[in-house]
């Protein structure tokens, strides 16, 4: 269960009751004063709202419990920044070491969803590009999976960039046409 969250405007003054309780009120004083800095740094670290929260509210709560041992006329805000910095650091090696090595999963309880669909567009891609006349299968071959430059397809076929270029685009269409037509 998550402890009660309370609006930042309710942290910006101390609360009447805890000057009247607190042992050391300057140390409150002082918690209330950093509290807006913290957070910053809390956001600054995490770089996510709801982590920041909930590492601000761990903090809070390890800076009450260990208010003893706060030294009066040290500098608060750097003992308080090292607590917050230290919480999220445990956090964190606490979260990697969640990691488990695939060696020692279950591999039944690991799989995957069935990808039969992408087989089978790929399938019909490679279909629909067969019927493509020669010329435009070399040109796209060329162009797309061996990421040939306009410049050295033309040098190769005897024609120009632009000529290349144009037989690229005439192909893509007819590429898309036939797709489209294909499932519609």
């Amino acid at each position: 269960m998550r402890p009660l969250r309370l609006p930042d405007s309710q942290f910006s003054e101390r609360p009447p009751a805890m000057a009247m309780n607190s042992p050391m009120p300057s140390v409150m004083d002082a918690l209330f004063a950093a509290l807006p800095s913290l957070r910053g740094y809390a956001r600054a670290l995490t770089r996510n709202h709801h982590d920041t929260e909930d590492l601000i509210q761990d903090s809070i709560v390890r800076i009450l419990a260990a208010v003893d041992r706060f030294q009066p006329g040290t500098n608060f805000r750097a003992w308080a920044f090292t607590i917050v910095r230290n919480r999220f650091l445990t956090a964190y090696v606490r979260s990697k070491r969640r990691l488990v090595c695939m060696d020692a999963v279950d591999l039944d309880n690991a799989s995957t969803a069935p990808t039969q669909m992408q087989g089978l567009e790929l399938q019909d891609l490679q279909r629909q590009f067969e019927l493509l006349p020669i010329k435009a299968q070399f040109v796209l071959r060329r162009a797309a999976d061996e990421k040939v430059p306009y410049a050295i397809i033309a040098k190769d076929s005897g024609c120009t960039v632009n000529t290349i270029k144009s037989r690229v685009h005439r192909a893509r269409a007819a590429m898309r046409k036939q797709m489209q037509s294909a499932y519609h």
